[in-house]
């Protein structure tokens, strides 16, 4: 008999051992999951600040923050190639400085969605006063503009809401779509000239996103002055960051990305572009950027996106004439003759990182 009750207690113990065990796994696995989730949050809280400012690594702003039974951190951001970058982060439970936690650490792979901001002849955030001016297309890839080479696609775009925002004037026309935001009405746009396609509600907003110099743009100093610049990535930091005018010009020698963090005018005998392509100046307007005046003598080949700035395309004659495209606050044509001749070469033309993707997932766990 007591043989047999040793025996029952030894199984009792056994089995509540085995109870424990299970339970204790049991807890293990959903705080795991719990973990899991919470070191997911801060992918998600890492690429919504990413999206805001594409040069954020402020990891210190996102340490050990409560969420739901647990807290999360956003552990470290490094560059690797083609624009990835390597982001770590961890969840816990309950939280990261808890004696007995459980934690899991994500690492991802983040890759740049690149904008393209240069979809049509005129795109204004705020509104396109077209007035008497024109727009056209043509190809760069396929010649020089003219004879054949001219085109219907000088769509403008907006995304106000104020009714007459894009207004067209008796003696203005624009050759393309006129295009307002989603959720607007036709209003929006005041047609008193010519329209060759449709007045139209665009799929979604054009986007008009902040971004920042890359890594390896060279600061020079403004230009004032008859300048001669190689081809390369340069930043130019002052206001105004390009103030051409008189005989002073600007001849880039090759394919030149400019970032100014000031305003420009473009006048003078105004900028040189190699081989007349807009696609070899791209002209980025940063956020101290507020205004771009194009009045200079002789046509402008260039692409311009310039999201805190009022665009004034100004003149008549040679002045006044942009072969490219044009992007900002607001785009306005000021007199007859001022016209965009858009060229569609630039369409596919990657612009400002817009926001990450997940392009990997890898994950695993630390007690």
């Amino acid at each position: 008999m007591l043989i047999l009750m040793v025996s029952l207690l030894g199984m009792s113990l056994a089995m509540m051992d085995l109870v424990q065990g299970y339970f204790g796994a049991a807890s293990k696995d959903a705080s795991t999951l719990v973990a899991l989730n919470l070191a997911e949050a801060a992918v998600d809280r890492a690429i919504w600040r990413l999206s805001r400012a594409p040069n954020w690594r402020a990891v210190s702003e996102e340490q050990n923050m409560p969420l739901g039974q647990g807290t999360y951190s956003v552990v470290s951001i490094t560059p690797g190639e083609d624009g990835i970058l390597q982001l770590t982060t961890e969840g816990y439970v309950p939280n990261a400085t808890a004696p007995r936690r459980t934690m899991v650490r994500l690492q991802v792979d983040l890759a740049p969605v690149y904008g393209k901001p240069f979809a049509g002849a005129a795109l204004g955030d705020q509104g396109v006063p077209v007035a008497d001016g024109n727009t056209d297309s043509y190809n760069s890839s396929a010649g020089p503009y003219g004879g054949s080479n001219v085109g219907d696609e000088g769509s403008v775009y907006t995304n106000g809401t104020t009714p007459g925002c894009i207004y067209i004037g008796p003696n203005g026309e624009v050759r393309g779509n006129v295009y307002y935001p989603p959720g607007a009405g036709p209003e929006v746009v005041s047609n008193k000239g010519r329209i060759t396609g449709s007045i139209l509600e665009s799929p979604s907003e054009t986007t008009f996103v902040p971004f920042d110099v890359p890594a390896g743009a060279v600061e020079i100093t403004p230009i004032k002055s008859t300048t001669v610049l190689s081809g390369g990535t340069y930043v130019i930091r002052g206001n105004p960051a390009i103030d051409l005018k008189g005989n002073s010009s600007l001849t880039c020698l090759g394919p030149v990305i400019l970032y100014l963090d000031g305003d420009a005018n473009i006048g003078g005998n105004g900028i040189a572009t190699a081989g007349n392509l807009p696609a070899n100046l791209r002209i980025f307007g940063l956020q101290n950027c507020t205004q771009v005046n194009i009045s200079g003598n002789g046509a402008l080949y260039a692409a311009v996106y310039a999201p805190n700035a009022d665009i004034d395309l100004n003149g008549a004659g040679s002045s006044g004439v942009v072969f490219g495209s044009l992007a900002g606050k607001t785009v306005s044509f000021q007199g007859n003759g001022t016209i965009i001749h858009y060229d569609t070469a630039l369409r596919e033309i990657q612009g400002v990182v817009t926001r990450y993707r997940v392009a990997r997932w890898a994950w695993r766990r630390t007690e």
